[in-house]
């Protein structure tokens, strides 16, 4: 084993427990956006000839309903090989233009002062006195923590050092176990990870395309420093919970204070079950860290659990969030970075896909952007996931600011 010349007693630690929650264990049904599209692409013509099977049995109600749901399916296929394709081509082209640029990619909703959703490659580019390296870790779903060694030795090749270096990672999955391997290597240093999560499963660096990986850039500024920022547009209520039985393979919590999950979080909120799952815009679950507050997005119900995007343990505090005064709140973020920041050259941020549903419903994200120019130039992307310094995080923005 060469994990002892390059991962501390507490790394070691942070490990066994990742092999014991099944991190490195791929085949769980559902577990991995790869495996949900395979069940997708089996399931689709099954579903049609037990569809025709109804049909040829006079049962019109079920063959109406399964036909809608073959044809949900395969829209759904057309528009993720689209998706696909349309990436692989962008990122050839730019290879093609900037062949010794490093570069890293994915797939989401991009923005810079508007938001972008069109089939074409958004690019934000970090020039002047700036360094970058590199680098891929592949097979997320098994074993990324063998990449520790490389992560170390990249840093190394740019002297990275806390104040003036960012490492800035994009995935496409199994996030907690991503940012845990991520943070093995940058602890060391002492560098911070801002980051988020692709819309489908390929990333790319420097002209080529992975799936079930994560990339990443540490850049280095070399004429000022670096900070990074965490949004989080909610605040706790009095409710606080023990989670007390947990499904870590299926992030499902099953009981808080011994009780079902769902019956908890329902009487909390005085809804009914049936509005679990659109609730988490208004009221996400939180995670107390410390005095830092971690937002959960719930997925759904499921039985009398709760299914969430994020991992949640046994013993772990949650209280149930309420949204705060989201223009304050942005308000008061800018207004800390303006104080950190005498001159600011740049800031590249990640919005939630949830948070940017929540603000455009509301008409407020064009407001945000405008916002966030005032403080200099600004783009990013809406991730499906965000990362930020040791923790995978939901419905938060992260961002980093270059002086």
């Amino acid at each position: 084993m060469h994990i002892k010349s390059i991962v501390s007693d507490e790394d070691r630690e942070e490990l066994e427990r990742m092999l014991s929650l099944g991190f490195i264990i791929p085949n769980q049904l559902f577990k991995t956006r790869q495996k949900s599209r395979m069940i997708i692409y089996i399931f689709t013509p099954v579903e049609f000839l037990l569809s025709i099977n109804c049909y040829l049995s006079e049962s019109y109600l079920m063959f109406g309903i399964g036909i809608g749901t073959c044809v949900a399916c395969v829209a759904w296929i057309i528009w993720y090989q689209m998706i696909g394709k349309n990436f692989e081509k962008n990122v050839r082209e730019l290879e093609k233009l900037y062949p010794k640029v490093p570069s890293i990619g994915c797939v989401g909703t991009s923005y810079t002062g508007d938001i972008y959703n069109g089939d074409g490659c958004s690019v934000v580019a970090f020039t002047g006195d700036v360094e970058a390296v590199t680098g891929v870790l592949t097979a997320i779903g098994d074993t990324p923590v063998l990449k520790i060694r490389e992560l170390d030795e990249k840093m190394r090749k740019i002297n990275a050092e806390s104040d003036n270096t960012v490492c800035i990672d994009l995935c496409t999955g199994n996030d907690s176990c991503v940012v845990t391997t991520l943070n093995m290597a940058l602890r060391k240093f002492n560098i911070s990870l801002v980051g988020g999560t692709s819309w489908c499963d390929k990333v790319s660096v420097n002209g080529k395309i992975y799936s079930d990986a994560c990339v990443y850039a540490f850049v280095k500024n070399l004429s000022g420093k670096i900070r990074t920022y965490k949004e989080n547009i909610y605040k706790p209520s009095k409710n606080r919970f023990v989670v007390t039985k947990t499904d870590t393979d299926e992030k499902k919590i099953i009981s808080l204070d011994n009780m079902p999950a769902a019956q908890v979080y329902c009487n909390a909120l005085n809804i009914p079950e049936s509005k679990i799952e659109t609730q988490t815009y208004e009221n996400p679950f939180g995670r107390f860290i410390g005095k830092e507050i971690y937002i959960i997005s719930i997925e759904q119900q499921k039985e009398s659990g709760i299914v969430c995007f994020k991992q949640v343990n046994e013993m772990d505090v949650l209280t149930i969030l309420q949204l705060d005064d989201v223009d304050r709140v942005v308000a008061d973020t800018i207004s800390q970075i303006k104080r950190d920041f005498s001159k600011v050259s740049g800031v590249f941020s990640v919005n939630c896909l949830f948070r940017y549903n929540l603000f455009s419903e509301h008409g407020y994200f064009e407001t945000y952007l405008n916002r966030m120019q005032e403080i200099g130039c600004h783009g990013g992307f809406v991730g499906m996931g965000e990362h930020y310094n040791s923790q995978h995080i939901n419905q938060s923005m992260s961002c980093v600011v270059f002086e």
